[in-house]
């Protein structure tokens, strides 16, 4: 049963927050707050101390690994949230696979925003630069002009490849 609402909770949660980042490009703090809140707590109780070990698991490596990315500006800080807290719902194992589909969904939203903006060779001009300036000069510099700075609301692309993970069943690693 707990195994459920923990899969329930988790589609909640990403759609939710898919649906606030593609309107306001924003996930929100209490979202992300409460579901790694529920998280915790539903583990705990299905799994005892090992359960709660679990989830605390699934937040703090996700959140170390994924701050090198937002320290690039290669993803934003609700981004790295809304993974943590499918890492506190889910745990490690999950949350690795999810990072996996995820990250692959993005690139496909990216390539098809691209040849839709037809501006694929400067966005990956200025993405090369970027790597480029940072290693260079040793500090993260921002090659992209404000007015190039759409991006795409990943928290789409975290929602995808969680009902793609949860409906295909596959474990990447």
């Amino acid at each position: 049963m707990i195994e459920i609402l923990k899969f329930i909770f988790l589609i909640l949660t990403v759609f939710i927050c898919a649906y606030t980042d593609l309107k306001y490009r924003i996930v929100k703090n209490k979202v992300v707050a409460i579901s790694i809140i529920v998280g915790i707590s539903l583990n705990l109780i299905e799994n005892g101390i090992q359960g709660l070990i679990s989830s605390a698991i699934g937040v703090i490596i996700p959140f170390i690994v994924l701050f090198i990315l937002f320290a690039i500006r290669a993803f934003g800080a609700g981004d790295i949230k809304l993974i943590c807290a499918i890492g506190a719902i889910m745990g490690i194992d999950f949350v690795i696979n999810n990072f996996i589909f995820s990250v692959f969904i993005g690139f496909l939203m990216i390539i098809l925003s691209s040849m839709i903006d037809k501006n694929t060779l400067k966005r990956l001009k200025n993405f090369v630069l970027s790597i480029f300036n940072m290693f260079l000069s040793r500090t993260i510099t921002d090659s992209i002009s404000p007015k190039d700075k759409k991006g795409i609301p990943f928290a789409v692309a975290i929602f995808i490849g969680t009902i793609v993970q949860v409906i295909s069943k596959v474990e990447i690693i």
